[in-house]
């Protein structure tokens, strides 16, 4: 008889899961008491084992299988000696050490009575009311005839994340079924010592956290370089265009200069700035003997500042009436007066309003009358 085609069965330096032959253990069922809490399972599991096991407790490496609904307990048992002389030494270096038969339970059979083979060993499984844990189990390391309908065991796997699946060919079909085991029901079959599945279920949890954070600091630190490689960019284009930006700075003045000069013509043109007919308009007005300018300026708007002597305070009020009288001119400010020495200093603002000389109409003359005969 040909052996199935198997793979990863056997404990190795790349499969962290070891399967134990069947046939090693002692199998019993137990009932759990009513009032029971799923979080007291575990020690009451351990109390009864030990009550009913031959040997002492920590010479044996077991395991459990629980239908909480039906409160039923199925335990597993081999003692560590016997284990060794088999070849199964340093199980605490594995991920996971699990009985062969428990792969069977992974696809959850119907009731009645079942084959299942593994490389290792033979079970006959009975089911009463699935889903739920086996009746009875019963284990031979012999391989049961080919012609027998059995469910068979090809592969057994872990993945990265620590999750088992179990690979099994169904009776009378050639196409192998994917059967994974929750993790709950993974602690409890392991077959290592209590504490140490304690211990090792919080540095897994605590690796697990690690591992998250390590990969959120990887995306972050991923981020941060993707955010300075973007900053990088931004600061050679920014360090560009003020480059373009500064040689292109005399050209930029040069026409701003020349804008200024056109705003600055726009706006004389658009308030008709007369600057000789103001000081043309100012000297026939103003008396020449009495008051002279020593400066005088023009702004916006026709606007007019200025500066000057009066002989007296009295030609200069005559001059500054003199303004007002003309219809050309209009005192901004009241004027800024000086007197030092018989002479007034003042200032002046100010506002023109032009007008255009009038040219007298030539008046025609009348037709003469014609004589009227005498």
């Amino acid at each position: 008889m040909e052996k199935p085609e198997t793979e990863n069965l056997q404990p190795t330096a790349e499969n962290s899961l070891c399967l134990l032959p069947g046939h090693l253990f002692f199998i019993e069922g137990f009932k759990l008491p009513d009032g029971l809490s799923a979080e007291e399972i575990p020690s009451f599991a351990e109390l009864s084992l030990e009550a009913l096991a031959p040997f002492p407790i920590e010479h044996l490496n077991w395991g459990y299988l629980c239908d909480f609904e039906k409160q039923r307990l199925l335990y597993f048992a081999a003692h560590q000696d016997r284990l060794k002389q088999a070849g199964f030494k340093d199980l605490e270096s594995y991920t996971w050490v699990l009985p062969d038969f428990l792969a069977f339970h992974a696809i959850n059979p119907k009731a009645g009575r079942h084959i299942f083979q593994s490389p290792i060993s033979c079970a006959e499984v009975v089911y009463d009311e699935p889903p739920g844990i086996p009746e009875l189990i019963i284990t031979q390391p012999s391989i049961k005839p080919e012609d027998q309908a059995k469910f068979e065991l090809l592969s057994a796997k872990t993945d990265e994340e620590q999750n088992v699946y179990f690979e099994i060919r169904t009776p009378h079909q050639d196409i192998a079924q994917s059967a994974p085991l929750d993790p709950e029901t993974l602690w409890a079959a392991d077959l290592r010592p209590m504490a140490f599945k304690n211990s090792e279920r919080r540095s897994r949890k605590l690796s697990t956290y690690f591992l998250e954070g390590f990969k959120y600091a990887a995306c972050f630190a991923a981020l941060l370089l993707v955010t300075e490689a973007l900053l990088l960019t931004c600061n050679l284009w920014l360090n560009n265009r003020e480059s373009k930006i500064e040689s292109q700075s005399a050209a930029v003045a040069q026409i701003q200069e020349k804008q200024a000069l056109s705003v600055k013509l726009q706006r004389v043109f658009e308030n008709q700035l007369r600057p000789v007919a103001m000081l043309e308009t100012l000297n026939i007005i103003r008396p020449y003997q009495s008051i002279h300018f020593t400066e005088t300026s023009t702004e916006e708007n026709n606007r007019v500042t200025l500066e000057g002597e009066a002989n007296t305070v009295n030609a200069l009020n005559d001059y500054i009436e003199k303004l007002k009288a003309s219809g050309q001119f209009e005192i901004l400010t009241p004027p800024k007066t000086f007197t030092r020495s018989g002479k007034t200093s003042f200032t002046l603002q100010l506002s023109y309003l032009h007008r255009e000389a009038q040219t007298p109409a030539i008046k025609k003359p009348d037709k003469a009358q014609p004589e009227s005969p005498s």
